[in-house]
């Protein structure tokens, strides 16, 4: 195995995803598995094909919850939504609280019972930030002022 990565960008994709990480070496990747990294990678890059050949080359080790969204049956909407998204595996989900994925564009409440019952089945847990708003209800935080706003206010 040779410790230069760069010796395998074949695609300008690749390259640019790998280089926007800062990742040259092999060395650089012991940090990662494949779900880490494909949460490090932007949404625009083609996740899947960067970590299965990192994966392929044995420079990427799978993580032990990783679950293609492509190994699993789902509706193709829902698969669309989920790479729209940067989804690839199903355990990325639980970085996402529910109210963020309920902004998703074509994700509503149906939607979002079927990704309930798709982590329930896969035992992902998807937090919400209601229970954080509540705790935090009684508390009442100061409106920060930016230099923007204080400048409107003392122009003449």
């Amino acid at each position: 195995m040779k410790n230069d990565i760069q010796e395998h960008y074949d695609s300008i994709q690749f390259k640019k995803a790998l280089q926007e990480l800062h990742i040259a070496n092999v060395s650089e990747l012991k940090e990662y598995n494949c779900v880490t990294l494909a949460n490090k990678l932007r949404t625009g890059y083609n996740k899947l094909m960067i970590i299965r050949k990192l994966n392929d080359l044995g420079y990427l080790p799978s993580a032990e919850n990783a679950i293609s969204i492509h190994d699993i049956s789902m509706s193709r909407k829902m698969r669309n939504i989920f790479l729209r998204n940067g989804i690839v595996y199903l355990s990325q989900l639980s970085a996402y609280p529910r109210e963020e994925i309920l902004q998703f564009r074509l994700v509503g409440k149906d939607t979002m019972l079927e990704i309930d019952r798709l982590c329930e089945k896969y035992g992902i847990q998807i937090r919400s930030l209601s229970p954080i708003k509540e705790a935090f209800s009684d508390f009442n935080f100061t409106k920060k002022y930016t230099r923007y706003s204080l400048k409107a206010i003392y122009s003449v």
